[in-house]
């Protein structure tokens, strides 16, 4: 049976407070200027794993470089969303969207959940450089926040390419 999706109370048992919100939309003007690198170095990345360009081999010509560059646009809005501090039901569902169109084109959560550990490699890396230490904290508790949906949604509906409990990880 499925949970009631409560933002809120996701929030609350993740401990994130005033003062990650605080924290979080201080660090969204520094991460928003890094953002478009952070993001062509993912895609750089992902032209490496031959089962992901797959994806993208779809769309010939200049159809791949189209959704390419919708998807980086994606994901910068996916991030902006995130620093600003949007976890609202409006949030939830944009995240659950995502996760049911990589449902849909057969991609295995442990793909796009693992895609936030080379963001937040990033971001931790960034905030090292340019914010107090509470900072870290808060971004952690984001990425929490971010991942959540994404993978309260791989739990329950088994994709194409692998189920939903993440082969190699949950036995």
């Amino acid at each position: 049976e499925a949970e009631a999706d409560d933002p809120s109370e996701r929030l609350a048992f993740l401990r994130f407070d005033q003062s990650a919100y605080e924290v979080l939309r201080a660090l969204a003007p520094h991460i928003k200027s890094e953002l478009p690198a952070i993001i062509d170095a993912f895609y750089a990345h992902l032209a490496g794993w031959p089962t992901l360009t797959r994806f993208f081999r779809g769309a010939s010509g200049d159809g791949e470089a189209k959704l390419i560059s919708h998807l980086k646009q994606t994901q910068a809005r996916h991030w902006e969303h995130l620093f600003r501090g949007d976890f609202d039901a409006a949030y939830v569902a944009r995240a659950t969207a995502v996760g049911r169109a990589h449902q849909r084109i057969g991609m295995s959560p442990r793909w796009y959940l693992g895609a936030y550990a080379f963001f937040l490699d990033r971001l931790f890396a960034l905030c090292q450089r340019t914010m107090p230490a509470e900072a870290l904290g808060a971004l952690q508790q984001a990425g929490a926040v971010a991942q959540n949906p994404a993978g309260a949604l791989a739990q329950s509906a088994p994709t194409a390419a692998g189920g939903g409990a993440m082969p190699g990880f949950v036995k």
